[in-house]
């Protein structure tokens, strides 16, 4: 049995076996193939919008942070709209940490 450790999520890896003796080594096996899954995705505990220094209605921008680094594919974080429906957001990452993202 092999065991391959800290492999990148979603990733395919490829293998082969050879045999290898005093004699020397068989050809290599039929290649295998195996895909790591996908990490989950974070949760966001909670944020606050209004903190009491400006009305709802002048919030121009929230901070999200993760307790981990994440990563981030285009449209990842969207505002739900109490009302239902969604705004468009554009987020960017100001600390290079993945784990603080603001949204404008």
């Amino acid at each position: 049995a092999y065991s391959d450790t800290g492999l990148a999520a979603d990733t395919a890896y490829y293998y082969t076996v050879e045999a290898v003796n005093a004699a020397g080594s068989s050809p290599a096996s039929n290649e295998a193939t195996a895909t790591t899954t996908a990490l989950p995705v974070a949760a966001v505990s909670s944020f606050t919008v209004n903190d009491g220094s400006a009305q709802r209605s002048m919030v121009t921008s929230v901070t999200v942070t993760f307790n981990q680094a994440v990563t981030l594919q285009t449209g990842a974080i969207t505002l739900g709209l109490n009302g239902g429906g969604s705004i468009a957001t554009i987020v960017t990452n100001p600390s290079g940490d993945n784990t603080t993202f603001l949204i404008t």
